[in-house]
């Protein structure tokens, strides 16, 4: 019986922590954790300290506006017609920390592939992505045109 002693308890779920983002007409477009958004911030403040955002070939919009567009791409990713489920779980795929740690600390890996900026390791030292606006949030954009040197990560995006 649920009553003021003997409280509902809610499950994993609901206890996590997320960001919410909303367009500026109120329409929310999707969360993340509060780590991830302080991550993408610290990354998109460290690329603008460094000047990188100039060789973008769009001109680079403020924070919330860049954060948007990643999230409004991830969502047009996942409403695709005709794409499998295989293809949709791809798309949010994360290693687990554990794994990741120990890859890092026996294997020496310290890149990451085929990530994108709401998945990359920020214990690695870099990682690529398939998205060129990842840039903005220090990405080397598309692992197949740069050399593979040392040890990395990859956790490929499934195509149908």
């Amino acid at each position: 019986m649920i009553n003021a002693t003997h409280k509902a308890s809610l499950p994993k779920l609901y206890e996590a922590r997320a960001a919410y983002i909303y367009k500026p007409d109120g329409k929310c477009i999707g969360m993340m954790t509060p780590e991830r958004f302080h991550l993408l911030r610290e990354r998109f403040h460290e690329t603008q300290k460094n000047g990188l955002r100039r060789y973008m070939s769009s001109p680079v919009q403020c924070l919330a506006s860049e954060i948007a567009g990643l999230l409004q791409d991830h969502q047009a990713r996942l409403k695709t017609p005709k794409v499998s489920q295989l293809t949709l779980e791809s798309y949010s795929r994360i290693l687990p920390q554990h794994i990741s740690a120990a890859l890092q600390q026996c294997a020496m890996v310290s890149k990451e592939k085929m990530a994108s900026a709401l998945d990359f390791d920020p214990g690695n030292s870099s990682y690529w992505s398939k998205r060129h606006g990842d840039v903005v949030f220090g990405a080397n954009y598309n692992a197949f045109a740069t050399k593979f040197t040392g040890f990395s990560i990859c956790q490929p995006v499934f195509d149908d």
